[in-house]
């Protein structure tokens, strides 16, 4: 058992009405790849801070990663109204919309996330990009990889996501940057 299982044991002992405790004891589990535990970690710390969007967010992870969507969506919807100034909340509030077949409402939930980064979070316009290109809008998906590459440049991101996101829109029939993509550097 890693040591840091071993002093969240003792923590709990000594203080087991503490939400943020759970909480990451719940992210732990949750990093190790136990789902279950992760949840219920994390279902102690919502029942102990109901009102603490850190906790929804993250039970919005798990259940995300567990591909249940529906749960996820009630969690970040819960994270978005706690916290209405995150533009991480509303990104993944758009990934879980778009994974529920709303393309709509997960193109106002990036657009959202976007009026409210102040240009900070390169994984925003990856998404967006990704999200764009899978919806077929060719000029939108590149004005977004754009802006993601430039501030890659500024934060060091790694290249491979650039050279996935440039796969997907060069597989793209319709796409009209497909020369540009095959002839743009990536650093």
């Amino acid at each position: 058992m890693p040591i840091i299982f071993k002093i969240l044991r003792v923590a709990a002992e000594k203080c087991s009405y503490n939400g943020p405790l759970w909480n990451n004891i719940g992210m732990c589990f949750f990093s190790k790849g136990k789902y279950v535990a992760a949840i219920s970690c994390l279902k102690k710390a919502i029942y102990l801070c109901p009102l603490d969007w850190k906790i929804n967010f993250n039970l919005g992870l798990v259940h995300y990663a567990m591909q249940q969507y529906a749960s996820a969506y009630h969690f970040f919807s819960s994270a978005v109204n706690l916290n209405p100034r995150s533009s991480i909340v509303y990104m993944a509030l758009a990934v879980i919309l778009t994974s529920l077949n709303d393309p709509i409402n997960a193109r106002k939930a990036y657009e959202k996330a976007i009026l409210l980064d102040k240009n900070s979070t390169p994984q925003l316009y990856l998404n967006f990009a990704l999200f764009e290109a899978k919806q077929g809008n060719s000029d939108k998906a590149m004005e977004y990889l754009k802006q993601f590459e430039n501030m890659k440049r500024k934060n060091f991101i790694l290249p491979q996501v650039c050279h996935c996101l440039k796969s997907l829109l060069s597989k793209n029939q319709n796409c009209r940057y497909s020369h540009r993509l095959n002839s743009a550097h990536v650093v």
